[in-house]
């Protein structure tokens, strides 16, 4: 095994080439040093300088040690910081499983506010149209975490946070009539084909929907079902109907569909971070701290 502290002041040799300034320059003394150096040759069985004369020479083992010792002790250095780095949750990999409307709304603001904070770690967003898959995704170590609507099913082994709620707006055609409005109420709606997801695929979100309809004495008229939001935003712009959507979607803008605030109560959905179990991944509870940072919950 090659001891580092005893190829250090062979280095410090190399660099005075005399071992009373190497010496010296280490503050130990040179009977010392002398001894260090001739345990290291024991070790590695090789003579590494030429005392023969009255000027110390490198052999040619020696000056192969000189070249590449120093690549090994910069080695070193970067396998401690970098060990010191993943126990600090800052280096590696980190998975997480998003919905859409998730890509849209928060995957710019925490890639960034992550980035910024751990520059050496890399987040890959996964993205996952149906939001309870996610779960089994989760419990499966597929990804690491999760970015889902909000659901309190069946999460068994799997911790669900609340991180932001999300009234929705109504996507329109631009051609609508009510389109011309600033906000619009609810009840206007009743007798409009919808454009949704499957049940199965947000039922949280699905039931705010219709629980908020049924209150003032409608029930949706499911036209069309689209898993994807791009899909769905497709089919009201080409006036298949109209739809309601988390407000975060906003910036997600496409030709031939506007959104419009309903007027209280408008149904809300909360997006949550997800994640299993015991996961003691330290990469794991840096993202945690980022996404509570970026989006504190009320005190």
């Amino acid at each position: 095994m090659l001891d580092q502290r005893r190829l250090r002041y062979f280095l410090t040799v190399v660099d005075e080439m005399h071992f009373g300034r190497a010496a010296s320059r280490l503050r130990i003394a040179q009977p010392a040093l002398s001894q260090q150096i001739k345990r290291l040759e024991r070790d590695l069985d090789v003579t590494l300088f030429d005392r023969s004369h009255r000027r110390i020479e490198l052999t040619e083992a020696g000056q192969r040690l000189a070249d590449d010792g120093r690549c090994l002790l910069a080695y070193a250095a970067q396998v401690v910081d970098a060990t010191q780095m993943a126990a600090r949750g800052a280096v590696g990999t980190l998975r997480v499983g998003m919905v859409g409307t998730a890509v849209v709304s928060l995957l710019p603001i925490l890639v960034r506010g992550f980035h910024s904070r751990f520059p050496d770690a890399r987040l890959e967003p996964v993205e996952m149209p149906v939001g309870l898959r996610h779960i089994e995704a989760i419990r499966e170590r597929r990804v690491d975490a999760g970015l889902l609507r909000y659901h309190p099913g069946d999460t068994d082994g799997v911790t669900v946070e609340p991180i932001l709620e999300d009234s929705l707006v109504a996507v329109l055609p631009t051609d609508h009539p009510l389109a011309e409005e600033h906000t619009i109420d609810l009840g206007d709606l009743r007798d409009q084909t919808f454009v949704l997801w499957p049940r199965w695929g947000a039922p949280h979100l699905y039931d705010a929907i219709f629980s908020t309809a049924g209150s003032i004495g409608f029930a949706p008229q499911i036209g069309h079902e689209a898993l994807e939001l791009t899909t769905l935003l497709s089919m009201v712009a080409a006036g298949l109907g109209v739809s309601l959507l988390p407000a975060s979607v906003r910036p997600l803008t496409r030709a031939g569909v506007c959104y419009r605030d309903l007027d209280p109560p408008a149904p809300t959905s909360a997006l949550a971070i997800a994640w299993r179990h015991g996961n003691d991944s330290q990469l794991l509870h840096s993202f945690l701290r980022v996404v509570r940072e970026t989006f504190p919950r009320p005190s």
